[in-house]
């Protein structure tokens, strides 16, 4: 069932007025941050970099969407300090009020920057299964989050969804209705499309990895991403917008290599399970022939591997 919100029944307090909370709190000069990328008419995004999570800064593509009467973000960042800057870009585009921060799925350099749109006036909405996967996750990835930058962020900064999607949701942002819809486990249990009507562009978030390894989730399930990214191939789709690598992107392209990707991953270790060969065997043998297709393979096959392999064993 589609259920639908409209900005006048929740965006009426300061409609028409700048955001001021979290973007007075920021000691960072916007002028010296980078304008976001405008994909479409209306559609921003703060391009990511290849990099390791919690090592490395803005890794991931997040940004947000204008409507005429107010904004929703989609993804964070990895850090306050992205949310923030991200803040940054929203203003020199828009003084328009940002009512809905969209969280795609849970993972850190998607949602640690949360905390930076801490407002009673805007709406966290994501998976139904979201809030639960930050209440056992987000304490974990602010303890490696600190440990890795001497930082001290406090568990209060987590801001779990005030707005479950069930199946989908449907939220006006004044003369654009944007689509969410929430998916059957794949990358992660709790993985989240973000469809514009207006521009038809579908933001996929970490449902689509290019160029970039794809990384499937501890939550996440081989079959069920295969089966919606096989789904969604047979749509006609405008614009595409991937979680991580390039903005520039031909999607039959994308969505072959890493259905191929996965295939083989699944069907090879499907095999080694049936030859009562180890993991260590599996890690050190299969897909070995991708490596030169995709950035950051040796960062993440080996980990691939390893969380498919513990999902096909008890198939």
């Amino acid at each position: 069932m589609k259920r639908y919100i409209s900005p006048l029944l929740i965006l009426l307090p300061g409609l028409f007025s700048a955001f001021q909370s979290a973007a007075t709190d920021t000691l960072l000069n916007c002028e010296d941050i980078e304008a976001a990328v405008e994909v479409q008419n209306g559609v921003f995004v703060r391009p990511g970099n290849n990099g390791i999570i919690f090592e490395d800064k803005n890794i991931a593509n997040i940004g947000f969407i204008v409507g005429e009467e107010a904004i929703a973000v989609i993804d964070t960042g990895g850090s306050i300090n992205e949310g923030k800057q991200l803040i940054c870009q929203i203003r020199k585009v828009s003084k328009l009020p940002i009512r809905y921060v969209i969280n795609t799925h849970v993972h850190p350099d998607h949602t640690l920057g949360n905390s930076a749109f801490d407002d009673a006036n805007i709406t966290f909405v994501g998976h139904h299964n979201l809030a639960h996967a930050m209440g056992v996750l987000s304490k974990t990835y602010l303890r490696r989050y600190n440990e890795k930058t001497g930082e001290n962020i406090s568990d209060e900064s987590i801001i779990l969804p005030q707005t479950k999607v069930l199946d989908e949701l449907e939220i006006d942002l004044g003369n654009r209705a944007i689509t969410l819809i929430a998916t059957q486990r794949a990358h992660t249990n709790n993985d989240l499309l973000v469809h514009d009507q207006k521009t038809g562009t579908l933001w996929l978030s970490d449902l689509l990895f290019h160029k970039h390894i794809p990384v499937i989730g501890k939550s996440g399930s081989v079959g069920g991403w295969l089966d919606v990214i096989q789904k969604l191939k047979s749509k006609s789709i405008n614009n595409i917008i991937p979680g991580h690598g390039p903005l520039k992107i031909n999607w039959d392209e994308a969505a072959n290599d890493q259905i191929r990707y996965l295939t083989q991953l699944r069907d090879d270790i499907r095999k080694n399970i049936s030859t009562d060969a180890d993991l260590t065997e599996a890690m050190e043998s299969i897909g070995l022939n991708e490596a030169a297709k995709w950035q950051m393979f040796s960062h993440y096959h080996k980990r691939n591997i390893s969380y498919i392999f513990t999902e096909l064993e008890w198939e």
